[in-house]
Parts: C-alpha cells; structure tokens; sequence
C-alpha cells in the first residue's frame, strides 16, 4: 500500500467510517445517523469505495471538511501557513495521529 492509501484510511476511520465486508471484499460504512453530520455526504449509504480511491489527497472538496472539523472540534490549525493540498494532508494526518494518541 502508498503512503497516501494508509493516510487516507486513517482519515475516514477518524471521521467515524466503519469497514464493512462486502460483494465486493469491503466498503466503508456511514455511522451517522444525520446526513448533516456526515462530512462525506454519503449519508446512510455503502462508501462502496475500496481504499484506493479516497481522495483525501486529492480532492479539496474530500480534504476541506476535515481540515475544519479538527479545527472546530480539537483546535488545531491544519491550513494556516498551508499552500498546498500535499501540506494541508499531511497536516491533518499529523493533527489526527496526535489526537488519537492523547485521547482519554
């Protein structure tokens, strides 16, 4: 697996995803019960997606979202003094890495 594949699944799992076996071997499961709490949109449905296709790393409007739920919900600044979206990443792989080792 690439870097950018390990990273990426560390980011839906933070985000709550569950992995699911399936048809297809697996699929990522949307955990919330309101479509509003589901960063992703994909409400109530299969993340019929296998690992390779997160874009986390390459799609703003995958890497955003999560940028500022760590921002809202943990205080921790993954955009400032951030220029690109390979920064950006790895700063929010950093920040979730760090909030799973502290939690309580």
């Amino acid at each position: 697996m690439t870097k950018n594949i390990v990273k990426n699944q560390l980011i839906v799992e933070f985000l709550g995803y569950k992995l699911a076996s399936c048809n297809n071997g697996f699929a990522w499961v949307s955990p919330f019960k309101y479509s509003v709490e589901d960063v992703l949109g994909i409400h109530g449905r299969l993340f019929n997606l296998s690992s390779t296709y997160l874009k986390f790393d390459s799609s703003w409007e995958w890497l955003m979202p999560v940028a500022i739920k760590i921002a809202k919900e943990h205080r921790i600044d993954c955009i400032a003094k951030r220029f690109t979206m390979e920064e950006i990443h790895n700063d929010v792989v950093e920040a979730i890495e760090f909030i799973n080792a502290h939690k309580r």
